[in-house]
């Protein structure tokens, strides 16, 4: 098959702020807000403005995008036939430990977030990277394309979870090559699982 289209989710950032910080692209969630965190709110010496730490509109339910990718980073281990939001073997709904730990995610993304989030759409992730105000967004594969400051905005893999859901105790456990086959594992923080569902995306053949 030759792929003919595609509309997937990647992590944007800039580069130009990202390196003035010191800062490496977050590989996980947890470096996605803790970088957000050191940026908010700080005014970025080379263009004198305040910038905002991370840029997700979620009106109109534009939301719901970015909480799958966090759930699914937790709850696909096997790939996507398993499943985000329900178990597909009995439909048993996914939503202990891993769905807690994703509404406090989503939550500090919040703390670190454009102020207008609540009230705008997928819009605000792109105007806000153009701008040069916000620090990290997500997007799909267009944006880039469209951006008229390439040379500044960064594009990587969204980010994922050291932790994962053992569907029989309904508990979060940490990563492992047997846990996650799928994993990327960096020598310093170990097996990091990403999510192969992208949502709110689509590809086609």
């Amino acid at each position: 098959m030759i792929p003919f289209d595609g509309d997937l989710l990647h992590l944007f950032y800039n580069k130009n702020i990202l390196e003035y910080y010191n800062f490496q692209p977050p590989r996980t969630w947890q470096e996605y807000n803790d970088i957000a965190e050191q940026v908010h709110n700080k005014v970025f010496p080379p263009t004198n403005k305040t910038l905002v730490g991370s840029c997700l509109g979620r009106a109109y339910g534009a939301g719901i995008a970015w909480t799958a990718q966090v759930l699914s980073s937790m709850t696909q281990t096997h790939g996507a036939s398993q499943g985000s939001y329900f178990d597909t073997k009995d439909m048993t709904p996914l939503t202990s430990d891993a769905f807690v730990e994703t509404l406090k995610i989503l939550e500090r993304q919040l703390k670190y977030g454009h102020p207008d989030e609540l009230n705008r759409t997928i819009d605000l992730n792109q105007i806000s990277m153009e701008n040069e105000e916000c620090m990290l967004s997500l997007n799909w594969g267009h944006a880039f394309v469209q951006s008229s400051n390439q040379g500044r905005l960064g594009v990587g893999r969204v980010p994922g979870s050291q932790k994962v859901l053992d569907r029989e105790t309904g508990k979060l456990v940490t990563c492992n090559k047997d846990i996650c086959p799928n994993a990327v594992y960096y020598d310093d923080i170990g097996f990091v699982n990403y999510a192969p569902f992208a949502g709110g995306g689509w590809g086609g053949a």
